[in-house]
Protein backbone atom coordinates (compact mmCIF):
# COMPACT_ATOMS: atom_id res chain seq x y z
CA UNK A 1 0.00 0.00 0.00
CA UNK A 2 1.07 3.54 -0.95
CA UNK A 3 0.13 6.67 0.76
CA UNK A 4 1.12 9.56 -0.83
CA UNK A 5 0.61 12.69 1.11
CA UNK A 6 1.15 16.78 -0.21
CA UNK A 7 2.37 19.23 1.79
CA UNK A 8 1.94 22.30 -0.34
CA UNK A 9 4.41 24.78 1.85
CA UNK A 10 6.90 21.94 1.48
CA UNK A 11 6.57 22.00 -2.47
CA UNK A 12 7.12 25.99 -2.22
CA UNK A 13 10.10 25.67 -0.05
CA UNK A 14 13.73 25.34 -2.18
CA UNK A 15 15.93 22.81 -1.01
CA UNK A 16 19.47 24.10 -0.01
CA UNK A 17 22.40 22.70 -1.54
CA UNK A 18 24.98 21.99 1.39
CA UNK A 19 27.12 25.16 0.55
CA UNK A 20 23.85 26.96 0.93
CA UNK A 21 23.49 25.85 4.61
CA UNK A 22 27.56 26.89 4.96
CA UNK A 23 27.35 30.07 3.62
CA UNK A 24 24.12 31.00 5.51
CA UNK A 25 25.83 30.46 8.64
CA UNK A 26 29.42 32.09 8.61
CA UNK A 27 31.75 31.27 11.75
CA UNK A 28 31.88 35.04 13.30
CA UNK A 29 36.22 36.28 13.20
CA UNK A 30 37.08 37.00 16.39
CA UNK A 31 36.91 40.50 17.22
CA UNK A 32 40.04 40.77 19.29
CA UNK A 33 42.98 38.59 19.22
CA UNK A 34 45.83 39.04 21.86
CA UNK A 35 49.83 39.54 22.00
CA UNK A 36 52.42 40.27 23.80
CA UNK A 37 55.47 42.66 23.54
CA UNK A 38 58.76 42.26 26.23
CA UNK A 39 56.71 44.77 27.75
CA UNK A 40 53.07 45.10 27.43
CA UNK A 41 50.38 42.91 26.70
CA UNK A 42 48.21 43.89 23.87
CA UNK A 43 44.86 43.37 21.71
CA UNK A 44 45.01 43.70 18.10
CA UNK A 45 41.69 44.31 15.84
CA UNK A 46 41.19 40.15 14.05
CA UNK A 47 41.13 42.07 10.62
CA UNK A 48 43.58 44.85 10.21
CA UNK A 49 45.99 43.79 13.17
CA UNK A 50 46.27 47.38 14.50
CA UNK A 51 46.85 48.05 18.33
CA UNK A 52 43.50 48.33 19.93
CA UNK A 53 44.45 48.39 23.64
CA UNK A 54 47.31 47.53 25.46
CA UNK A 55 48.33 47.35 28.85
CA UNK A 56 51.76 47.50 30.50
CA UNK A 57 52.97 44.08 32.28
CA UNK A 58 53.02 40.55 30.39
CA UNK A 59 52.16 36.97 31.22
CA UNK A 60 53.15 33.72 30.80
CA UNK A 61 50.23 32.60 29.18
CA UNK A 62 47.14 34.74 27.43
CA UNK A 63 43.84 33.14 26.31
CA UNK A 64 40.90 35.12 25.21
CA UNK A 65 37.21 33.73 23.96
CA UNK A 66 36.48 34.17 20.25
CA UNK A 67 34.24 36.88 20.83
CA UNK A 68 37.05 38.84 22.08
CA UNK A 69 35.43 39.99 25.33
CA UNK A 70 37.44 38.89 28.08
CA UNK A 71 41.31 38.23 28.31
CA UNK A 72 42.46 35.90 30.75
CA UNK A 73 46.64 36.42 31.73
CA UNK A 74 48.28 34.02 33.45
CA UNK A 75 51.22 34.45 35.69
CA UNK A 76 52.93 31.79 37.80
CA UNK A 77 51.18 33.42 40.94
CA UNK A 78 47.65 34.23 39.65
CA UNK A 79 44.75 34.25 36.95
CA UNK A 80 43.23 37.22 35.65
CA UNK A 81 40.10 37.74 34.05
CA UNK A 82 39.93 41.10 32.42
CA UNK A 83 37.29 42.72 30.37
CA UNK A 84 38.66 44.10 26.87
CA UNK A 85 39.09 46.34 25.51
CA UNK A 86 39.73 48.49 28.35
CA UNK A 87 41.92 45.46 30.42
CA UNK A 88 39.99 46.48 33.31
CA UNK A 89 39.73 43.41 36.16
CA UNK A 90 36.84 41.29 36.58
CA UNK A 91 37.91 38.76 38.96
CA UNK A 92 41.65 37.29 39.81
CA UNK A 93 42.61 34.01 41.14
CA UNK A 94 45.54 33.17 42.94
CA UNK A 95 47.56 30.08 42.30
CA UNK A 96 49.44 28.69 44.91
CA UNK A 97 49.55 25.44 46.76
CA UNK A 98 46.00 25.46 48.28
CA UNK A 99 43.88 25.79 45.25
CA UNK A 100 41.88 22.01 44.51
CA UNK A 101 44.04 21.17 41.64
CA UNK A 102 47.02 21.52 43.40
CA UNK A 103 45.96 19.39 46.23
CA UNK A 104 44.19 16.85 44.19
CA UNK A 105 47.90 16.43 42.58
CA UNK A 106 49.91 16.40 46.16
CA UNK A 107 47.41 13.50 47.15
CA UNK A 108 48.17 11.22 44.31
CA UNK A 109 51.63 12.24 44.13
CA UNK A 110 53.30 12.82 47.41
CA UNK A 111 56.56 13.37 46.31
CA UNK A 112 55.84 16.31 44.89
CA UNK A 113 55.65 18.35 48.09
CA UNK A 114 53.97 21.36 48.63
CA UNK A 115 55.27 23.22 45.44
CA UNK A 116 52.53 25.35 43.75
CA UNK A 117 51.64 24.03 40.26
CA UNK A 118 53.07 26.47 37.30
CA UNK A 119 50.03 27.17 33.90
CA UNK A 120 50.98 25.32 31.07
CA UNK A 121 48.46 26.07 28.66
CA UNK A 122 45.05 27.83 28.59
CA UNK A 123 41.71 27.13 26.61
CA UNK A 124 38.52 29.08 26.67
CA UNK A 125 35.03 27.94 25.69
CA UNK A 126 33.47 29.48 22.73
CA UNK A 127 30.67 30.47 25.12
CA UNK A 128 33.16 32.18 26.97
CA UNK A 129 31.52 31.05 29.91
CA UNK A 130 34.40 28.72 31.17
CA UNK A 131 38.07 28.31 30.88
CA UNK A 132 40.52 25.94 31.70
CA UNK A 133 44.11 26.26 32.95
CA UNK A 134 46.41 23.38 32.62
CA UNK A 135 49.13 23.51 35.57
CA UNK A 136 52.56 21.58 35.70
CA UNK A 137 54.43 20.46 38.50
CA UNK A 138 57.57 18.83 38.98
CA UNK A 139 58.89 16.05 41.55
CA UNK A 140 62.23 17.44 43.54
CA UNK A 141 65.25 15.57 43.69
CA UNK A 142 66.51 12.97 40.48
CA UNK A 143 63.33 11.53 39.80
CA UNK A 144 61.81 14.78 38.22
CA UNK A 145 58.54 13.49 36.76
CA UNK A 146 56.39 16.27 35.44
CA UNK A 147 52.78 15.46 36.02
CA UNK A 148 50.18 17.95 33.64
Amino acid sequence: MLVIVSFPALAATPLLRPNDRLAARPEPAPALILAQTATHSLALDARSGQIVSQQPGTSAILAADPGGRLARSITDDRVTISRLPSWSTVHVLSIDSEIPPAQAVRRAFPALGDDSPRPYAAEVSPDARYAAVRFVSVAPGPSSRWVL
